[in-house]
């Protein structure tokens, strides 16, 4: 089965999300990333996509888990 995008296309996908995952590594080692930048990451975004999480499913578990631990 032919693949659905080109060699070249992949190559630059993957290096884009290498750079950004790289640059991420480098703030998340000074700071812990806040959740929208967690979410807005583009390889968490498609694990997410590829196991049917939609980020707001996301923020809702994170509110539910806050609000039980201020109980």
């Amino acid at each position: 089965m032919p693949s659905l995008i080109s060699d070249t296309a992949r190559r630059t996908f993957l290096r884009s999300v290498r750079s950004n995952v790289l640059a991420k590594r480098r703030t998340m080692a000074w700071e812990d990333p806040d959740l929208e930048t967690l979410l807005d990451d583009p390889l968490i975004m498609a694990v997410m996509n590829r196991d049917g999480v939609r980020p707001d499913d996301v923020r809702a578990a994170f509110e539910t888990a806050r609000a039980n631990l201020s109980h």
